[in-house]
């Protein structure tokens, strides 16, 4: 229906502007669900594999293994996982606002310039959330169906936006952290420089931390 508003209204600029607008905004929320639905595997395993590496990483550095800690046990594994975990919830809870926010005013502002219309005694049609062909306008209760599926139609799609976004942000999140947590724990492999002398428990550090390294290298590459 909005791509029959868009061809009866290619010789009007201002609705035109309007059809194209929110019709690509729906024709990426359209791409956005066929992504998330023919590609749930694949998302499900990218989640699934976050998981398991940052459970693994909360449980790295066993007890059974002998090595020289050479004082520098901090834990900058919970730490590197707190702050990214906190961006993730910030740009979260920001996607979202911004998106519930679009969607109040778009939906709203129809009927809001319908009644400054009509308080001022002006004529104007009856308001339609989204630019689309509404054949059913004459029948009150053709134009109430028409504006309720407007409405779910609306909802839905900003839901799907901030669904695929916020999971699109979270990897991208997650990915530059494990990167930054990868520099940091490659940085520790020969422990702080403090012993300088030959010792083969610190040399079954370097090499168990060498080991963590490639081995998380290689899932975040994967």
């Amino acid at each position: 229906m909005q791509f029959i508003a868009l061809i009866i209204a290619r010789n009007n600029p201002e609705q035109l502007f309007a059809c194209l607008s929110v019709l690509s905004f729906c024709g990426i929320g359209f791409a956005k669900l066929c992504s998330l639905h023919f590609r749930r595997e694949d998302w499900n395993m990218l989640l699934n594999e976050a998981r398991d590496l940052e459970n693994d990483q909360l449980t790295f550095e066993s007890d059974d293994i002998d090595y020289d800690s050479d004082d520098d046990e901090e834990n900058i594994i919970i730490e590197n996982i707190s702050t990214y975990t906190s961006k993730f919830h910030s740009t979260i809870a920001l996607l979202s606002k911004l998106y519930l926010v679009t969607c109040v005013v778009y939906i709203a502002s129809p009927f809001v310039e319908y009644a400054i219309y009509k308080s001022q005694n002006e004529d104007f049609p009856l308001p339609h959330i989204l630019p689309m062909w509404a054949p059913f306008d004459e029948y009150f209760c053709g134009y109430l169906v028409m504006v309720f599926i407007e409405f779910i139609a609306s909802v839905y799609c900003v839901v799907i936006h901030i669904i695929f976004d916020c999971f699109s942000a979270g990897s991208m999140i997650l990915i530059c952290g494990q990167f930054s947590l990868l520099r940091d724990y490659c940085l520790r492999i020969g422990g702080r420089g403090n012993m300088l002398s030959h010792s083969n428990r610190r040399d079954s550090r370097a090499h168990y931390r060498i080991k963590l390294c490639h081995k998380y290298h290689v899932i975040i590459l994967r």
